[in-house]
């Protein structure tokens, strides 16, 4: 196979790949219910769920990844999957002159078991039969896995109202989960919400304005257990170690047990207000919420003489703060028009209140610069992207310049990047770095925070409209003042890089250019600054491969207004139907992700794609939302 095929070309590789995925999937859900003794209700019900996924894929050798590994390669996936949950509910309630009492008991059992094998092989000599045929092939990697996974709860629920107006809430829940050792599987939550109903009291009714008022609080403890299995446990995994000139088989730790690994504890607030005006033609619901997380659950660093990079604890904590506030209303209503609107905003901020120990720490969301990406710090946000503060490009005017040979030598007093290169190597075009602390050297140290993934404020807009039998809505989603670190033109605006497209945000209108229209280098320092004013992107000589900087360039503003659906309907007369013995009939169109109005470069601005819990916010490749089409109807006979 011939290295003619070196560039990544994506017409090469759709028809040089084949990516096939088979699902087998059985479910079954039944319940029962036996009302006795006049006030209990008792409740059986149980679900089953089976899947068995294979899932194949094969590259006959025509792209640049079939190059690496020596030709025409392919990888065969099986995984079977069960789960069964069983839940018992008893519930007792009973009404009592102005009284309304309820109670529940209940009980829940949910049961995960994953298995799987995972062969892959190389050089197959031939591609006609594909994975059809691999007694000819080198077998690569072979690997297979069991994991299983079980949550008992136990759960209590008391609810009491008093003449409609007064209303009062309290649960209890105990989860284990078999992700924790025994002396921490259990998590005990409880929760009390109240709520009055003032809309009911005399002095409320004089005023003649609210047809429905109630005042909402609540708090109460939610668990998190999302952590893999087997965390808290000493794990070892398979490997191949040299004895004399062999390869012999063999066991090392795969991670440092977290044997003190426990729940998760979420403290949340919530007071909130329903307004009702004008017969509930206007809904009005502010609300205010206070979220403390403690025992955060993440991967933290170790010493590297432990052998690993991380290891699962609980550490630290986080709190949110926010307020939503979402408006319902009838706007017009005739007989034969309707116009309904909902409305909803949010504000939220979230604050790192402390780590395990340390003021703060760089994390990194991995794309292949193996640079640090965020900072994580006690008394900031998550999401907080950290690199150089880009000032522009190095103009003429920042260098000395030698006519007789043609060089430029920055000027004294200029930054310039020391470790990477010397005051000698820096030229008009590259990338200019704010120099924080005023050494005139771009270092480490002038590393900052150059942006934020946390939006200012977000929400939604549906507009319905019916008009006899046609229905029509509007849905708008919205989000101002996140950003996102667009890794994708960090990494594909290399211009210097041979057999490699990149983005046209590096065409010639906004890089740096050295040679002029005719296509001869630039020697006149005039021509070099006239062709170049206002340019935006480095030369190719600070575009190369190994040219790896985390800089506020990539931080991009990521608001935006999408169309995020529109709906169209006809509903047919039901009179007419019934001579087709037809109930009723509707056809609709709908259209999902029409429209998106952003300041962002890439394809989506809702996107995260190398993020996690600590660095989120990152587009890197990111695939495009898909935008549909249905055209459908709902028949009932």
């Amino acid at each position: 196979f011939s290295n003619e095929y070196d560039v990544y070309n994506p017409l090469i590789t759709n028809d040089a790949i084949i990516n096939r995925k088979l699902s087998r999937i059985f479910s079954v859900n039944a319940g029962v219910d036996i009302d006795f003794l006049k006030d209990f209700t008792f409740r059986t019900a149980g679900s089953y769920n089976w899947a068995q996924i294979k899932t194949t894929n094969f590259d006959d050798g025509r792209t640049a990844n079939a190059q690496l590994k020596g030709g025409p390669y392919g990888s065969i996936d099986n995984k079977e999957r069960y789960a069964y949950q069983w839940t018992n509910t008893l519930n007792w309630k009973h009404t009592f002159e102005k009284h309304d009492l309820g109670v529940l008991l209940g009980h829940e059992l949910y049961y995960t078991n994953t298995s799987g094998t995972e062969t892959a092989y190389k050089a197959f000599p031939d591609t006609n039969f594909g994975l059809n045929d691999i007694s000819m092939a080198t077998p690569d990697t072979w690997k297979s896995s069991l994991e299983e996974n079980a949550l008992l709860s136990f759960f209590g629920r008391l609810n009491y109202t008093f003449n409609d107006r007064y209303l009062f809430t309290a649960t209890l829940r105990a989860d284990g989960s078999s992700k924790f050792a025994d002396h921490n599987k259990w998590g005990f939550f409880p929760s009390v919400s109240v709520a009055w109903r003032m809309s009911e009291e005399e002095f409320v009714k004089k005023l003649n304005l609210f047809s429905d008022l109630k005042l909402r609080i609540g708090y109460g403890l939610a668990g998190n257990n999302r952590v893999a299995s087997y965390t808290s446990l000493d794990l070892l995994t398979s490997t191949r170690y040299p004895i004399g000139e062999s390869l012999s088989p063999g066991y090392a730790t795969s991670g440092i047990p977290s044997a003190d690994l426990k729940w998760e504890s979420n403290k949340t607030l919530n007071i909130g207000i329903d307004m009702g005006f004008l017969e509930q033609r206007i809904i009005v619901s502010p609300e205010f919420y206070l979220n403390k997380s403690s025992n955060l659950l993440l991967n933290s660093r170790v010493p590297t003489s432990s052998g690993h990079k991380t290891m699962m604890r609980n550490i630290g904590k986080t709190s949110n703060i926010g307020f939503d506030l979402s408006v319902t209303s009838v706007n017009i209503q005739k007989k034969n028009f309707t116009w309904t609107t909902n409305f909803n905003i949010s504000h939220n901020r979230n604050k790192i209140e402390a780590l395990s120990g340390e003021r703060y720490f760089l994390e990194e969301a991995r794309f292949g610069y193996d640079q640090k990406t965020h900072k994580i710090e006690v008394g900031k946000p998550i999401g907080q992207f950290y690199g150089y503060k880009t000032s522009g490009l190095y103009q003429i005017e920042d260098f000395d310049y030698d006519a007789k040979n043609q060089t430029y030598t920055l000027k004294e007093g200029v930054p310039y990047m020391s470790g990477t290169f010397n005051r000698n190597d820096v030229r008009p075009g590259m990338w200019k770095f704010e120099d924080r602390n005023g050494d005139k050297i771009i270092d480490d140290s002038d590393m900052t925070v150059i942006g934020n993934a946390n939006p200012d404020f977000y929400g939604g807009l549906n507009n319905q409209f019916k008009y006899k039998e046609w229905d029509f809505s509007l849905f708008f989603t919205f989000s101002y003042g996140g950003e996102v670190l667009n890794a994708t033109k960090l990494t594909n605006t290399k211009t210097a890089t041979t057999n490699y497209s990149v983005l046209d945000i590096a065409n010639s209108s906004n890089r740096w250019m050295t040679v002029n229209s005719e296509g001869q280098p630039i020697t006149d320092p005039a021509e070099m600054a006239a062709i170049n004013a206002g340019k935006t992107v480095a030369c190719i000589y600070d575009m190369e491969a190994g040219d790896k900087y985390i800089h506020s360039w990539a931080v991009e503003d990521a608001s935006f207004l999408r169309l995020s659906n529109l709906s169209l309907g006809y509903t047919f007369d039901r009179k007419k139907l019934r001579k087709f013995n037809v109930q009723s009939l509707r056809l609709y169109f709908t259209g999902s992700n029409l429209f998106v109005w952003t300041p962002y470069s890439g394809f989506d601005p809702e996107v995260s794609t190398k993020g996690n819990n600590l660095t989120p916010g990152v587009d890197y490749g990111a695939y495009p939302r898909n935008r549909s089409y249905v055209f459908g109807l709902n028949i009932t006979f």
